[in-house]
């Protein structure tokens, strides 16, 4: 089921292929399977830095999703207004996969975790999705918290000796 770039990542278990499965057949089956991710595969670092397994694991269940457009965005609106934090990191941390997809369309959900004070979400919701989707200055959480090396909070660098 999983293959390509993520095939390496993937838990090697027949339970999370059948899962993928599953959702691919009948999308809504990731409203019970989404959340017990972490418990089912979930647990120790993955192969790509900062991600844990259960953030891969999560990521590929909604890449699973055989939905495109609004039907797409519903559902993973609601696994994401539905889930904890560690579930809304895998749903923003998805929005990648699902960019061309999706469209603009799932921008509530990074301003959302925008407006949050977890870093973490902060963080995947300034992934790629946002950096394609988010317009310009749309929202002024979407800066960096801290000016760039070298500068002083208040100044620009024109304003600099």
């Amino acid at each position: 089921m999983i293959s390509g770039r993520f095939a390496a990542v993937a838990p090697s278990a027949p339970s999370f292929d059948e899962a993928c499965e599953s959702i691919a057949r009948e999308p809504g089956a990731i409203r019970s399977i989404f959340p017990a991710a972490a418990r089912r595969w979930g647990g120790g670092p993955s192969l790509f830095e900062g991600w844990g397994v259960e953030d891969v694991t999560r990521v590929l269940l909604v890449a699973a999703l055989p939905l495109t457009g609004d039907d797409l965005a519903a559902e993973v609106e609601a696994l994401y207004r539905a889930g904890g934090a560690d579930e809304k990191r895998a749903v923003l941390l998805a929005l990648a996969l699902l960019g061309d997809e999706l469209g603009d369309r799932a921008l509530a959900l990074v301003l959302d975790a925008l407006g949050t004070d977890e870093p973490h979400l902060v963080t995947a919701a300034l992934g790629a999705y946002a950096a394609r989707w988010l317009p310009p200055g749309a929202d002024p959480r979407a800066r960096p918290p801290c000016p760039p090396a070298g500068t002083a909070p208040g100044f620009d660098d024109d304003r600099r000796p």
